[in-house]
């Protein structure tokens, strides 16, 4: 499923691959739901299934409130962020 939002002026995406997954996980985005035409700002897909090995340099890990932010360097020039809960488990990837 897939869902536009338009935030301050700004149009994004938020492509759900995974029939678990839908807008019910952002509620507060539901305000700004759109179906206006323009340039988007970025697409962002969400895949339970998608696993990305780490090919870029370390950047820093981060604490954030118990969670762990991973920032890594691609060689493309991009940035890679694994997010862990408190127990170490992998969240997600960006």
């Amino acid at each position: 499923m897939e869902y536009q939002y338009n935030i301050a002026g700004h149009l994004c995406r938020i492509v759900f691959c995974d029939a678990g997954n839908d807008s019910s996980l952002l509620p507060s985005f539901s305000p700004f739901v759109s179906e206006e035409e323009g340039n988007l700002l970025f697409s962002l897909s969400v895949d339970d299934a998608f696993r990305w090995p780490v090919t870029g340099e370390e950047v820093g890990q981060f604490d954030c409130g118990g969670n762990n932010f991973g920032v890594y360097r691609l060689p493309d020039g991009s940035y890679q962020f694994e997010i862990c809960d408190d127990k170490k488990d992998l969240c997600c990837y960006l």
